[in-house]
């Protein structure tokens, strides 16, 4: 218990890794996707692409990003892309 509180400190929960064969870094998505690197961290944070911080490495899921090219495919005017 807290001295100041009586409540019972949190205990840290062990996160297991992700298995890595199924993701990529934000930075090759975003080399497949045409996008900019933060574009993808913001895709994921908003749930458009399944992903997950780890640390400080942004891990998207590659079917994520399979997914969103076979909805989207390679359209040059996706206000997303970089120009």
């Amino acid at each position: 218990m807290t001295l100041f509180t009586g409540i019972p400190p949190r205990k840290k929960q062990k996160d297991t890794m992700p298995d890595l064969n199924d993701y990529v870094t934000a930075k090759k998505a975003a080399e497949l996707l045409g996008f900019h690197p933060e574009t993808v961290r913001r895709l994921v944070r908003d749930g458009i692409l399944a992903g997950q911080k780890w640390g400080k490495e942004w891990l998207v899921l590659k079917k994520s990003v399979e997914d969103y090219i076979k909805q989207f495919g390679d359209n040059k005017h996706n206000s997303r892309r970089q120009k």
